[in-house]
């Protein structure tokens, strides 16, 4: 008997994928394959599960179920596969006392140099030469100030004033707004953090940029009495993506911490000392940005550190 099932065995192993074979071929029915997933799909079954395996963390901790190394390590692997801006771009906090170098930042009018106790300090007066009748400015003046400076093409530019011995560096052209830009490739999803004081002062422009001229890419603008705007500027002019008034004034001489963050299919967020303020969703630009650049619209100005991570 045994001989019997073990020689039928024998003989099925051979014989089966010609018998599967003939009937493929005579059904009218062919092989199936289950449907590949969208990226959308995947993305959002990755979230699922870095989502779980989060929990499952968080009750390993409290039962005391592993060892605490080995769930530090579980924790960073979750960080690094569910952060959208794993690539760190751009860092610096001035430290070094010298913004010319590692990174190398560049003026483009104003007044710029690093403080004793940190940060770089900005100062400018062309806010008070830009009032007309004592008229504060507002964000749809500065909106229309930039579509000016787009038509100029920025040819009033000069080069800064090189020194590392903690002088002032000054660009010798103070026609406009205090400007400092940084070249560095940055991708078109990002995650800005800058932490900042200012007092007295008009606002401030925070910036992403395209081409040597920089006169194309995103902004965010800060005046007091508007609050923050989102500005799209592109060839053929400044359009508004969103606006919203901070429960804080940021021009207080307080330091105040500003995330703006974008994704890959174009939405972005922007939350200022932990709140958000608003979420918008723009493809304006599918490029990666050429560079990061800060304006100072009157006053005095502090940037104390600046971070940009992004994408490969």
């Amino acid at each position: 008997m045994k001989t019997a099932a073990a020689i039928l065995t024998l003989f099925l192993s051979f014989t089966a994928p010609f018998v599967m074979q003939n009937t493929l071929a005579e059904s009218r029915y062919g092989s199936w394959q289950p449907p590949q997933q969208t990226g959308g799909q995947n993305a959002g079954a990755k979230t699922e599960l870095l989502k779980e395996l989060r929990a499952l963390i968080r009750d390993a901790e409290k039962a005391r179920a592993a060892d605490p190394r080995f769930l530090r390590d579980l924790r960073a692997l979750v960080r690094r596969h569910g952060n959208p801006w794993p690539v760190a771009l751009i860092f610096d906090d001035f430290a070094d006392g010298d913004f010319t170098a590692n990174p190398v930042w560049k003026v483009a009018t104003g007044h710029f140099r690093v403080r004793r106790d940190g940060g770089l300090f900005s100062t400018t007066d062309y806010a008070e030469r830009s009032r007309q009748s004592e008229r504060k400015l507002k964000s749809k003046d500065i909106a229309a100030q930039i579509i000016g400076q787009l038509l100029t093409g920025g040819q009033n530019q000069t080069d800064q004033q090189t020194d590392r011995n903690g002088n002032r560096y000054d660009s010798g052209d103070n026609s406009g707004p205090g400007e400092i830009f940084l070249k560095q490739p940055i991708s078109n999803a990002f995650s800005l953090k800058a932490q900042f004081a200012g007092r007295d002062g008009a606002g401030f422009e925070l910036g992403v940029y395209q081409g040597w001229q920089r006169t194309t890419g995103y902004r965010l603008i800060y005046t007091p009495d508007d609050g923050l705007l989102l500005l799209r500027i592109g060839r053929r002019g400044a359009d508004v993506v969103e606006r919203a008034k901070p429960g804080t004034h940021l021009l207080d001489g307080g330091k105040h911490r500003l995330v703006w963050q974008r994704r890959k299919d174009g939405r972005m967020s922007v939350r200022v000392d932990g709140a958000k303020l608003f979420e918008a969703a723009d493809q304006g630009f599918s490029d990666p940005f050429d560079g990061f650049h800060m304006f100072n619209r009157g006053g005095d100005m502090t940037l104390y550190t600046i971070s940009v991570d992004g994408t490969r």
